[in-house]
């Protein structure tokens, strides 16, 4: 006690936060991220480590850059994840937990924002921006601004390009674009049959002035979209109920001034009629909780046997 000190500048570069475990399968292990200052390029780097809870946690990725995003095969004998170890925009990697180096799955022009496993694990939905008038085209100067959104910190300026839904096949590595739209479709969750995914988006006239998010439906052989919520609020994180008749996900149920306002967990029927709220009775707000540089922590998680919503809240915080 006797030989404390004031904090320094230079402690920053010794701090590592850890952040998005993971847990596999069969419960036995998790996957997380390690993202620390890199003093000498100025940037942040981070690995991927594995933990059992009984020996020593060991480093799963060595390679330069960031490397982040794990998420297990529903087999648990695959990790894949996001890196930028290509010196270019984050890209998709696979890693058998077996041994040996980790696959590069993508090549897409800008970078792999999210992605998820479908139920039997051979195919792969992401997502990524491309510009809908000229898709995988480096957008010219100068910048042209029309929306009162146009720029976001740590993103830049927008452009004119969307963030879209691709499907990636595990077995050929065929790369299909599922959406083409003039709106973002992202926060992307399988539906336990693997025929369609849930994703937001906000494709309403007022989007620009407001914070309203819907939940949408997608085929995925079909390529065709439902919309599932009309002007909800600020619907986010949505994910299926394990016998996919139920859709989770997070929203304040206004449709402007949400700043101040709890998120509460909301439960959409597919049969259809409104969302009911799930935590009604709760003094808190669902929040995704820290993140490291790249990653953001799922708000929400169904248990297993669908009875029971796990959720992230600030307490006091």
């Amino acid at each position: 006690m006797g030989n404390k000190r004031g904090y320094s500048v230079s402690d920053l570069f010794r701090l590592k936060n850890v952040s998005d475990p993971q847990v596999s399968p069969d419960g036995r292990r998790f996957a997380y991220t390690v993202t620390s200052i890199d003093e000498q390029s100025d940037s942040y780097h981070s690995a991927i480590w594995l933990a059992d809870g009984s020996s020593d946690p060991r480093q799963l990725t060595h390679a330069s850059g960031l490397n982040y995003q794990p998420r297990w095969s529903p087999d648990g004998q695959r990790i894949a994840f996001l890196s930028t170890r290509a010196r270019g925009p984050a890209q998709l990697y696979l890693m058998p937990m077996a041994g040996g180096e980790a696959i590069q799955l993508t090549r897409l022009p800008r970078k792999v924002l999210e992605f998820t496993w479908s139920p039997d694990g051979q195919t792969i939905a992401l997502t990524s921006r491309v510009s809908v008038e000229s898709p995988g085209e480096t957008p010219s100067a100068p910048i042209v601004i029309d929306s009162l959104r146009y720029k976001f910190n740590g993103e830049g300026y927008f452009d004119t390009s969307n963030i879209q839904i691709f499907r990636l096949d595990l077995n050929d590595s065929a790369l299909i674009q599922l959406t083409n739209e003039p709106f973002d479709s992202a926060q992307i969750s399988w539906a336990p049959t693997g025929d369609s995914i849930v994703f937001v988006s906000a494709r309403h006239e007022s989007r620009d002035r407001d914070t309203v998010s819907d939940l949408w439906l997608l085929g995925v052989e079909d390529r065709s979209t439902q919309q599932m919520t009309d002007s909800f609020g600020d619907c986010s994180s949505p994910i299926f109920s394990p016998n996919g008749r139920e859709i989770a996900f997070v929203s304040t149920g206004y449709t402007c001034d949400t700043a101040g306002r709890n998120n509460l967990i909301w439960i959409l029927a597919l049969e259809g009629g409104l969302p009911r709220c799930a935590s009604i009775n709760l003094d808190r707000s669902i929040q995704a909780g820290p993140a490291s540089p790249g990653s953001l922590p799922a708000p929400i998680y169904w248990t297993s046997d669908g009875a029971a919503i796990l959720a992230r809240i600030h307490d006091h915080a």
